[in-house]
């Protein structure tokens, strides 16, 4: 179930992302999505963001 289908259904629960790294995603799309999802639930949306790194 994704978190808009979670929101939807349920009333207390937080919606939180897996880490979500911005460097592979466009940040502005996903900033988009979490504020939409956000106000679907009322105010119940976290994400864990992280940058891309390359591994040394």
């Amino acid at each position: 179930m994704g978190p808009a289908a979670a929101a939807e259904r349920t009333e207390r629960i937080r919606l939180t992302s897996s880490v979500t790294v911005l460097g592979s995603e466009d940040p502005v799309r996903v900033w988009e999505q979490l504020a939409t999802i956000d106000l679907l639930s009322a105010g119940r949306a976290e994400i864990i963001a992280g940058r891309a790194a390359r591994a040394t």
